[in-house]
């Protein structure tokens, strides 16, 4: 909420892009959060007043943001009045899906069930593809409504459970009366990766319904031999990603868990057991290091391999460790490396484009939580300077196409990543300079030159001089 008022106080009146009722809007929202229900409603009602004579496209999202806001500020009545106020005059041509689906909402709130069905089904069908973005963006108000309409059959089962937001959604919806619902989520729980939704795949193999339970038994069946894909993220921070559900740090169980999947995912390929002893249990002696990875390697299967898996991707075998990723599988880094490494080896024709695509795949500092780690030291420096090696050919071939601002682009970010290397400088000097950013161009020297004798107690080398000192006297560069 801190940071929502710090954001909304930078936003002026003479900002064209921002009008009253978004400012207001705004406001409505950050009060109803701090539990100032007076001025929410007061807001609101300001966002619904200053909207009314703006194009209908305005006017349905006003009503169905400041909707939720007033049903949090305690008046709901204010809220399905201004849906429906909105609904009397649609616009040809303007979705009313949205106000639809808030109007369903409101109105199973309001105890209307069959009325509610019928508004979250005439959603539906306005929607259409495009369904499971209206159900993500108003979750979980949806939630019992479209429960409800499920069970009247005015929403199709298998595009609604195809539109839950995640794997403890779709588990929620395998305990629903109708078993054309139930079917249809036991096949995305299977695909899920979440641990509540495939702990009921095995439970509904025994369901009553021998459609459902024979879908079940199938999809368990598929699971043994086809898991749900791994997706690691390492740039930026590290995340894992098993099928649909983004694994949070309570499902490790033991913290070493996580970090020797780390580190075997940065090695890419078998490790011995003594390495991760002195990776992890350096003062422990070998029996009592062994029982901790025995430990932390059954906590690391739990997590990366669903229950039932005929073969994990964690493998051990001679005392060494290593993962073996299914084609499905994924990770970043190794996925930025190889874009990196086809990038610097294409051909002129196709290398800038290639350069841009690959750059834009860095998604930051390469496991920063394993900064100080020895074994991480090497992986790091080498992504950082594949980067710097990407950076670096990307500003230059800018240069040599004559498009300077997107040259300095590259080598501004190139410094970013390297602040003491001068090369990096020299072509953002230079870019600047060629872009007619005179000024620009020497104080990036004098940056360059306090990097360096701040950090290194040197001055910038000849090169670097004589590039400022053409700058200075205006000669080309």
């Amino acid at each position: 909420m801190a940071e929502a008022e710090r954001a909304l106080a930078d936003v002026m009146p003479q900002w064209h892009a921002w009008w009253a009722w978004d400012i207001a809007l705004a406001r409505a929202a950050i009060a109803a959060r701090t539990g100032d229900a007076a001025a929410a409603r007061a807001e609101a009602n300001r966002a619904l007043a200053e909207v009314r004579d703006w194009p209908y496209f305005d006017r349905a999202r006003c009503a169905a943001l400041a909707a939720a806001t007033l049903v949090r500020a305690g008046d709901p009545a204010g809220a399905r009045g201004a849906v429906e106020s909105a609904l009397t005059d649609p616009a040809p041509g303007v979705s009313t899906a949205r106000l639809l689906a808030v109007h369903a909402w409101l109105l199973h709130d309001d105890g209307e069930a069959e009325a509610a069905s019928a508004a979250l089904g005439a959603a539906w069908a306005q929607a259409g593809d495009q369904a499971r973005h209206l159900v993500r963006r108003e979750w979980p108000r949806l939630e019992r409504p479209l429960w409800v309409a499920l069970e009247h059959g005015t929403v199709d089962a298998t595009g609604a459970v195809a539109a839950l937001p995640d794997g403890a959604a779709v588990g929620a919806f395998t305990r629903h009366p109708s078993p054309a619902v139930r079917r249809a989520a036991v096949l995305a729980a299977a695909g899920s990766g979440h641990p509540d939704a495939l702990e009921r795949v095995a439970e509904l193999a025994e369901d009553p319904d021998p459609e459902v339970a024979g879908a079940a038994r199938a999809a368990a069946d598929r699971l043994r031999s086809d898991p749900p894909p791994l997706a690691f993220r390492t740039l930026g921070g590290f995340e894992l990603r098993r099928g649909a559900w983004r694994v949070d740090e309570s499902a490790w169980e033991r913290r070493v868990a996580e970090r020797l999947v780390r580190l075997l995912l940065c090695r890419g390929a078998a490790v011995s057991e003594d390495e991760l002893f002195e990776a992890f249990w350096p003062e422990r002696p070998p029996t009592s290091a062994r029982r901790g990875l025995q430990v932390a390697v059954s906590s690391a299967r739990a997590v990366l391999d669903p229950p039932g898996a005929e073969a994990s991707r964690l493998e051990a075998a001679d005392r060494t460790y290593r993962l073996r990723l299914r084609a499905e599988d994924s990770h970043d880094a190794a996925e930025f490396e190889r874009a990196a490494d086809g990038a610097l080896r294409a051909p002129a024709t196709e290398r800038r484009a290639a350069l841009a695509a690959a750059a834009s795949l860095w998604g930051g500092d390469p496991l920063p939580q394993e900064r100080y780690s020895d074994w991480a030291v090497a992986w790091r420096e080498r992504l950082t300077d594949r980067y710097a090696e990407l950076l670096a050919a990307l500003s230059d071939e800018h240069a040599a196409a004559g498009d300077h601002l997107a040259a300095a682009e590259a080598a501004r970010r190139f410094v970013e990543l390297d602040p003491l290397h001068e090369g990096a400088h020299r072509r953002l000097i230079a870019a600047y300079a060629r872009a007619g950013r005179r000024g620009h161009a020497l104080r990036q020297f004098l940056a360059c030159r306090r990097a360096l004798v701040g950090e290194l107690g040197v001055e910038p080398d000849a090169e670097t001089v004589a590039l400022q000192r053409r700058v200075l006297a205006g000669e080309p560069v």
